[in-house]
């Protein structure tokens, strides 16, 4: 993975990045995008509303790191707002997508196609579609990237592996959708903006009442997790930490956790909910976006 060697985790311990990957795997891979390779260090291109921009990324706190930064970060924009980026904290927010993403997986949201591009490189998945509603940002693609992330989107393009459908994830889906997508091992949602979106739960719910996936996770979810068990006053009590969960009613990831692995996850939540926090009274102190 792409990540600088000096990646500092908020745990009082040592080594926690090797303890975060030896439980769950690596975090997702950064994709190659021809902005961030050009020689001018601030560059933008536009297509229509949206904008790519490149800037500088260091020395800030992550969704679970305390000091990161990856040099050059990536920004999708909208009429000048982010919608996402290539960050760490972007890149570690989608750990358990990665973690736990095989078989036949649907993703709903393409954005910058971060997360798609690191879910191609795993033998474990046999198939992988894309939901995107905006045609423009589909247009973008494999325009946008280079080197691996260029091939390894027009490969997979090509074999048929990687599927992208234009569709709007907020409505009901036709049946001709439904045929399209087919049956589905894991959903990963991620079509809102900002981490905490009061949205997040309901579109994924409905998603997965449309879909039927056998495991689905979405953006943000240890966040939601966190603070719904953290206001019944048990956050470090493991049983009541997985009940919140199961309360969502979405067989996500981590009902399928116990033990170390478990008690892991409920520190990462924590530690993600606290960062996430602090980064957005920074963001309201300085009127910055939180992600970029």
């Amino acid at each position: 993975m792409n990540i600088p060697t000096d990646y500092q985790f908020s745990f009082n311990t040592n080594n926690a990045e090797k303890k975060i990957k030896k439980m769950f795997g690596p975090f997702p891979s950064t994709a190659q995008y021809a902005i961030k390779h050009k020689e001018e260090k601030h560059t933008s291109e536009s297509w229509g509303e949206w904008t790519l921009k490149s800037f500088p990324d260091n020395n800030h706190t992550g969704y679970f790191s305390t000091s990161s930064g990856l040099g050059v970060g990536v920004a999708l924009l909208k009429n000048g707002i982010p919608v996402m980026s290539q960050t760490p904290l972007e890149l570690e927010s989608h750990l358990v997508a990665q973690h736990s993403a095989k078989g036949r997986v649907v993703v709903a949201g393409l954005g910058l196609a971060m997360i798609t591009l690191s879910l191609l490189k795993k033998k474990e998945i046999t198939s992988l579609t894309v939901l995107e509603i905006d045609n423009e940002i589909i247009s973008m693609f494999p325009s946008i990237l280079t080197g691996e992330s260029n091939k390894l989107w027009t490969d997979n393009i090509k074999t048929g592996r990687l599927k992208i459908i234009q569709t709007d994830c907020k409505l009901p889906f036709n049946n001709d959708i439904l045929k399209q997508i087919g049956k589905v091992d894991y959903l990963w949602a991620d079509i809102w903006n900002e981490l905490c979106s009061t949205e997040a739960l309901s579109i994924t719910q409905n998603l997965s009442n449309q879909l039927k996936p056998t495991q689905c996770d979405f953006w943000g979810a240890e966040i939601e997790i966190a603070l719904k068990t953290l206001k019944q006053g048990k956050y470090m009590c493991l049983k009541t930490f997985k009940e919140v969960a199961h309360g969502f009613n979405l067989p996500l990831s981590i009902l399928s956790m116990d033990g170390k692995k478990l008690k892991m996850y409920a520190e990462l939540s924590l530690v993600a909910a606290k960062n996430t926090y602090q980064q957005e009274k920074l963001a309201n102190t300085k009127k910055l976006s939180v992600t970029i």
